[in-house]
């Protein structure tokens, strides 16, 4: 997919101590697509959707994120960055299991006024609106996320990275704990979403199953250490 890059990684080098993880000359990701980025374990996958939301800082080269350099920013900016401009959905979900369904995903936007005032309507009722769009019923709401089935958690935790139309959305393994026929279902869910709402979306994902649901699939190992990658 062709157009103006969200994403823009530039000779980008990460490592720990001194075992090199990434070495990225260049891996550009156009605006508003949808993208499955796969490669075996220790592939560097986990660290380079940590690069992008600004949790790990690159060693070497440029990291561009919906307008913000992010290898330019200190801790608080880039915290604040996380806040304003991204969902993230983790493989483990990380709701607060003492909190309504309501105040899990009111959360992504009352730790964001930049995100705040993207809601459409009032907060309850974009929240409803988000968890019908991903087919679980708005009546749960009330319920403690602790009592949800796994399904349910992981629809909330989507609806909590979606809230206040974030720019990009980043999941890692998202799906791990679905069956393939429900690993499938969620993503068109998810990916849906972010679409109406002009949301670039990152997936990280180990399913063979799942390449057709994207606009890009890419494959880490490939762009590690040599190569080009525009999506």
């Amino acid at each position: 997919m062709t157009g103006t890059p969200i994403i823009a990684l530039d000779a980008v080098r990460f490592g720990y101590g001194t075992h090199a993880v990434l070495d990225i000359p260049q891996l550009h990701i156009a605006a508003g697509s949808s993208v499955l980025l796969r490669g075996a374990s220790g592939s560097g996958k986990s660290t380079l959707l940590g690069l992008l939301a600004g949790v790990l800082r690159v060693q070497q080269g440029s990291v561009q994120v919906a307008g913000h350099a992010l290898h330019a920013l200190g801790g608080a900016a880039r915290d604040r960055f996380r806040a304003d401009q991204l969902g993230v959905v983790f493989q483990q979900f990380n709701l607060l299991p003492f909190l309504s369904v309501h105040d899990n995903v009111a959360l992504g936007a009352r730790f964001s006024k930049a995100r705040s005032a993207r809601v459409q309507g009032g907060l309850t009722d974009e929240i409803a609106r988000l968890l019908q769009s991903l087919q679980l019923d708005p009546a749960v709401m009330q319920r403690r996320a602790g009592t949800l089935s796994v399904g349910q958690q992981q629809r909330v935790a989507a609806a909590r990275a979606l809230i206040g139309r974030p720019a990009v959305l980043l999941a890692d393994e998202p799906t791990s704990a679905l069956d393939r026929k429900a690993a499938n279902a969620f993503l068109r869910l998810m990916t849906a979403q972010c679409q109406a709402a002009g949301t670039t979306a990152v997936v990280v994902s180990h399913d063979d199953s799942l390449p057709a649901l994207f606009d890009q699939v890419l494959d880490l190992q490939a762009i590690n250490h040599a190569g080009v990658a525009h999506a």
